[in-house]
């Protein structure tokens, strides 16, 4: 059967390794190139995962902006639009959108648009802000708004009327094959050894960037409570790590604290977790770290915040608790930690609902439909077979 190609634009802000961005990198990857003819553009300067693009055989283009609004770039994608004979814009995040907006009406040609919104509630009044006066109003030319859970849609429905009727859940993916817990066992005890966690210790991880949306105060507040077997290992960096790295010195933790800085790949790092943990205050909408950590079989403690409680069922694969209620937060550490064959029976049911209903196939299959609805030829009298 002849299957036509969509021409299809995404627009990134950064490849920074973060959770929209790596969501996004994962769709692009995913795309069948016979159906999807793929360009990316990238708007700021961490291209982290630039490998990942490569490999995923999208045309890449750096555009790099000097300001949060840069009109020389805005010209730049409307150009690109018009030379690659753009069929659909993907944006992720608002700032993408902003920009796509306006490529769209200084191109002489017209690609539906599409925006992808990660966020639910935002971490700063200016981004609250923007939201209102801006964004809202640009969300009004899309032709589909897609949200990464059901709770965000309903958040954005009900705060901006502009979203009902064109919203759609699409729910983040990973790759069960690619988080495969068995073929990762070996280098999660060599990582417990280098970090000199004693056998039997229980290791208690939290893989998030070091911004106070996310919590870590909370965390080493909760930890500080537990018994003295327990290990908990940070992944990642950011701005406030060296607050938390005083904080942990100050309460006499360093020894069973290990910073690892930014990982590249966690794989090893969850193998030698048995339970993740997200206390995020803020931003949080539906976690990768959560669903990665949830494919390698690391039940997770996570902040009834966003989505994350349509992925983790309460006490079957992981314990939601509220926002900064640290009491709280200590206590699921500590059931999730300490009783060892209930965390094993929660990872493995947390394994299965990824299979079942976060994968990547899922987030792609469902993306492609919603890109190529309105089929764009490359050229109207051939197809692809």
């Amino acid at each position: 059967m002849a299957v036509h190609r969509c021409i299809a634009l995404f627009i990134i802000p950064s490849l920074q390794r973060g959770g929209a961005e790596t969501q996004a990198i994962e769709l692009v990857d995913g795309l069948d190139p016979a159906r999807v003819e793929k360009h990316v553009v990238v708007l700021d300067r961490e291209i982290d995962q630039i490998a990942r693009i490569g490999q995923s055989g999208a045309a890449f283009h750096h555009y790099k902006r000097s300001s949060r609004f840069d009109l020389s770039v805005v010209r730049r994608i409307a150009r690109l639009i018009d030379q690659q004979d753009i069929g659909v814009v993907h944006c992720t995040l608002q700032i993408a959108l902003f920009y796509g907006w306006l490529a769209i009406r200084l191109a002489k040609s017209r690609p539906r648009l599409l925006a992808a919104i990660h966020t639910t509630v935002n971490v700063s009044y200016r981004e609250e802000l923007f939201d209102r006066l801006l964004y809202r109003y640009l969300l009004r030319s899309c032709e589909r708004v897609i949200f990464v859970c059901r709770t965000q849609a309903a958040h954005w429905e009900k705060k901006y009327g502009e979203c009902k009727g064109k919203s759609a859940v699409i729910y983040n993916g990973v790759d069960p094959d690619y988080f495969n817990p068995e073929t990762f066992k070996g280098q999660g005890i060599e990582l417990r050894r280098r970090l000199s966690i004693p056998y039997g210790a229980r290791v208690i991880a939290c893989i998030a960037g070091f911004r106070r949306e996310k919590g870590h105060h909370h965390l080493i507040q909760a930890f500080s409570a537990l018994d003295g077997k327990a290990h908990l290992i940070l992944a990642g960096d950011g701005i406030v790590r060296k607050d938390i790295e005083h904080m942990v010195n100050s309460m006499g933790l360093s020894e069973r604290v290990h910073f690892l800085g930014t990982v590249s790949d966690v794989r090893p790092v969850l193998a030698a977790t048995d339970l993740s943990v997200l206390a995020s205050t803020a931003v949080e909408t539906f976690s990768m770290a959560m669903l990665e950590s949830m494919a390698m079989e690391v039940p997770v403690v996570a902040t009834a915040i966003g989505g994350l409680a349509e992925a983790i069922e309460n006490g079957e694969t992981g314990y939601i608790v509220e926002v900064g209620d640290v009491r709280s937060l200590t206590e699921a550490m500590r059931v999730g930690a300490e009783v060892v064959g209930r965390a094993r029976e929660m990872g493995k049911k947390a394994r299965r609902r990824v299979q079942e209903e976060f994968t990547r196939k899922l987030m792609v299959d469902k993306t492609e439909s919603e890109l190529c609805g309105d089929w764009r030829l490359i050229n109207p009298d051939s197809t692809v077979l």
